[in-house]
């Protein structure tokens, strides 16, 4: 599936065509399987960004002063699942902020659902990214551990991107980072090749 989301978005990188080319892609999954993507879009030269889910928890922004909301933008169904065109949001990324991208592992809790992880996540990036940091991986790091609970069952994933002057981001699992000249002007946000460092 990972190949094909790369070839689709050498074709055609909007978020929404990328979705709908999924869409033909993962329609024979059987009933009770699902797959759910985030894709963004980012323009490094003008921070502008667009993004479509598919069934998948919503981006979170932080400013370069902490504030921090859900990008709930863009949504739609699960992929293979009926559903007309796929949508995408705008919006633009400041200099100085960080986009955080996470799979539900990061947030769900069996007893509890989504709702307190994601508040808890919400103020834990904003309180982190307010702080003076030139490395996004200690950042990472602190919200990977927050995250490390017993009740939570699924595996984790996290990725931070920060747009500054030069473009600089952390993936974790690898929390290594994206070298600049190997990211076009346009760059698709794409999900890490490689399992998650920490997997239940």
């Amino acid at each position: 599936m990972r190949t094909t989301l790369r070839s689709l978005t050498a074709m055609d990188p909007s978020p929404s065509a990328v979705l709908t080319g999924m869409d033909r892609v993962t329609q024979d999954l059987d009933p009770d399987e699902i797959a759910t993507i985030v894709y963004v879009l980012l323009d490094l030269s003008t921070g502008a960004a667009r993004i479509a889910r598919a069934g998948h928890l919503p981006p979170l922004l932080t400013g370069p002063d902490g504030q921090t909301r859900a990008v709930y933008g863009g949504g739609s169904p699960p992929l293979g699942a009926p559903t007309g065109e796929r949508g995408e949001v705008q919006l633009q990324i400041p200099v100085g902020s960080v986009l955080v991208l996470y799979s539900d592992g990061m947030v769900e809790d069996r007893e509890t659902g989504l709702g307190p992880g994601l508040s808890h996540l919400i103020e834990s990036a904003g309180r982190l990214t307010a702080r003076p940091c030139q490395s996004l991986e200690p950042i990472a790091d602190a919200l990977l551990d927050g995250a490390n609970q017993p009740q939570r069952e699924d595996d984790i994933t996290l990725l931070l991107a920060r747009r500054g002057n030069h473009a600089t981001a952390a993936a974790l699992p690898s929390a290594a980072a994206l070298p600049t000249a190997a990211i076009p002007p346009t760059a698709p946000i794409l999900p890490p090749a490689f399992p998650p460092r920490r997997q239940r």
